[in-house]
């Protein structure tokens, strides 16, 4: 079982706020697609077969993550992963978990998703 993170979250990013990944490890071993600094939009070609050689064996007992990072990423990884594993997808999904009156974020978990595409 992978966690397999679209992109690798940089330290400080968007609203000097960094994505920790770490309790997904629950759901299997963590590996990065694209590095951090990486920015798949620029050039498809590369990022489709780096996705390729990340994702050559994903099956249902692995995962897709995104922690951020360049939105087309996460459309070459999911597209790559469906096509791998015959159009299923286990995706992870961060849900919050708030105060009754949802004014303060308490903390939150992976929920797993699958999707049929």
């Amino acid at each position: 079982m992978t966690v397999f993170v679209i992109q690798k979250p940089t330290p400080g990013g968007r609203n000097s706020f960094t994505y920790d990944v770490t309790p997904a490890g629950v759901f299997g071993k963590i590996q990065y697609i694209f590095t951090g600094e990486y920015q798949p939009y620029q050039d498809t070609e590369r990022a489709e077969k780096d996705a390729y050689s990340a994702l050559g064996a994903f099956n249902d007992e692995d995962y897709l993550l995104w922690a951020g990072g360049d939105p087309a990423g996460l459309i070459i990884a999911g597209a790559v992963a469906s096509n791998v594993n015959a159009g299923s997808i286990n995706y992870l999904r961060w849900n919050k978990m708030r105060t009754a009156d949802k004014s303060e974020v308490l903390g939150g978990q992976y929920v797993p998703i699958n999707i049929i595409t």
